[in-house]
This record gives C-alpha cells, sequence and structure tokens, in this order.
C-alpha cells in the first residue's frame, strides 16, 4: 500500500515494510521557489533601452522588450529617438486601486512615431518621472557617451530572490535527512528490524522481536515550535520505540500494524 506522505509496500502477506519518503522535501522546496520562478517568468527580460552616442547626434539605440521565452529587440538611429515622458495608465491597479505611472519612449520610424512602454518593473509617478528626466536629459546633452535603462530583468528577479531559494533548499534538506531510515515488520523472522539512516548514512540499526511488543500508540508531542505527531512502539520491557514518521500518515500506519500484527 502507498500514499502521498508515507512510502509503505508489503512484500508478501508476511512482511510489512515503510519508510519516510522524500515528497515532503520536495513540496516545501517547490512552495518557497515557486514565488521567485513565478516571478522572473513573467518578467521575462522585461524593458531595456541602450544607447551609444558617438558624435553630437550621431550613433545607435536599441530597445529591448520580451517576456520568459520571446524577446523582442529593435535597433534605431540616436537621432530617432525623440524624446521620454510619463504615461498614466487607463484603469486603476487591481491591487493598490491607484493609477500607474509608466516612462514611455518616443522613437521615429518611417516617418510616424512610434511608442515603446516601459513595463514592468516601475508604477510610481516619482520613480517613472526620474527615469523620464534621466532619458531626456541624455538626448540633449552631447557629453554623455552612453545610455542604458533597464527594468524587470528575470535574472535580476532570480539574483534578487537567491535567498528565497536557498532557504527552501536549507528547509528541504532538513526535512530529507531523516527520510531514508527503514522499519520492516516481518512474520517469519518473528521480528522488527529499524534500520536509522541519515543523508544514506546508516546510524543504527535495531531489532527487536515481535513478541516482544506490548501496544502500538499514537502520541502527540509538543516540541516547542510545532505539535509532533510520532507512533510508538511499546516493549514488554517498559522501553519505547519511536519509529520513523509520516507526518499526518502516522495514524493510518498505526491502524494498519495494528491490523497487520493483530492486534486488538
Amino acid at each position: 500500500m502507498e500514499n502521498p506522505t508515507m512510502s509503505i509496500q508489503q512484500t508478501n502477506s508476511r512482511q510489512f515494510k515503510f519508510r519516510q519518503p522524500l515528497c515532503g522535501a520536495f513540496i516545501i522546496f517547490g512552495f518557497v521557489s515557486f514565488i521567485p520562478l513565478l516571478g522572473a517568468f513573467l518578467s521575462g527580460n522585461g524593458f531595456r533601452l541602450t544607447c551609444q552616442r558617438a558624435k553630437l547626434y550621431e550613433g545607435t539605440c536599441e530597445i529591448a522588450i520580451g517576456s520568459f521565452f520571446k524577446r523582442e529587440r529593435v535597433s534605431f538611429e540616436l537621432s530617432a529617438l525623440s524624446m521620454s515622458k510619463t504615461e498614466k495608465s487607463s484603469s486603476r491597479d487591481s491591487e493598490s486601486g491607484e493609477y500607474c505611472h509608466l516612462p514611455t519612449v518616443v522613437v521615429k520610424q518611417d516617418a510616424s512615431l512610434r511608442v515603446f512602454t516601459m513595463i514592468p518593473g516601475i508604477c510610481s509617478e516619482l520613480e517613472a518621472n526620474r527615469v523620464v528626466r534621466e532619458i531626456n536629459y541624455f538626448i540633449s546633452t552631447p557629453t554623455e557617451d552612453q545610455l542604458d535603462i533597464h527594468r524587470g530583468s528575470w535574472k535580476e528577479v532570480l539574483l534578487y530572490s537567491s535567498p528565497f531559494l536557498l532557504m527552501g533548499l536549507l528547509m528541504s534538506a532538513l526535512v530529507a535527512r531523516d527520510s531514508f531510515s527503514v522499519c520492516i515488520f516481518d512474520l517469519d523472522r518473528n521480528c522488527f528490524t529499524i534500520t536509522r539512516k541519515r543523508w544514506f548514512r546508516t546510524t543504527n540499526i535495531e531489532e527487536f522481536p515481535l513478541s516482544a511488543i506490548e501496544s502500538i500508540d499514537l502520541e502527540t508531542q509538543d516540541n516547542g515550535m510545532s505539535i509532533e505527531h510520532k507512533v510508538i512502539i511499546k516493549l514488554n520491557s517498559g522501553k519505547e520505540i519511536a519509529l520513523p514518521h509520516g507526518n499526518c500518515s502516522n495514524q493510518k500506519l498505526v491502524s494498519d500494524l495494528r491490523q497487520f500484527l493483530n492486534f486488538g
């Protein structure tokens, strides 16, 4: 038998085997890393305007607009860069309820004007005006050699969110460290064996006769940070053994073990 949080298998009707799986670690890592990856996906390459001035009004410019999968590049002469201005969005933002102010770049192309909107990464009017002033200053100042304005690169999103990815990896590793412990109840050998491992390395092996089992219980323990449920086997000698746990599946594990061992 097998479920999402506890790997349980009976190789035959005389043996009951289970181990704590790795799926919990993958779930934690996936949850923590989802937001940075989603942000990178939505941002893509964002908007980038680069210009290189050769002489007073001579030079080249390029605008790159893109998503995570698609990127558009538009190259033009510096003289075609007309101006930059701030435009207010036609509708309010669904979350903040405020209008979004975005810098735009006006480029002359084939006797017409083409307007490029700089998104994402800027929404406040103050920041939009600052970017507009920087672009217009470059256009009107011959002594400025280079211009590089960019917002929303997916590489930057991943870079700034790398602490979240590292935290997710660390949390997953902590969950996975004990996921290799194995417990086998064998009716033919009349014993149960617990092999405890950490990072694939065997740290302890315990073997007890099935006849020494007095009870199989589910106990709740408060470790100060969370509530843990552990499967406890109590022996006739009074010794208590905590089995490798499977979180929310421990209740079912207790039921299955009692049924397998014919405990009332």
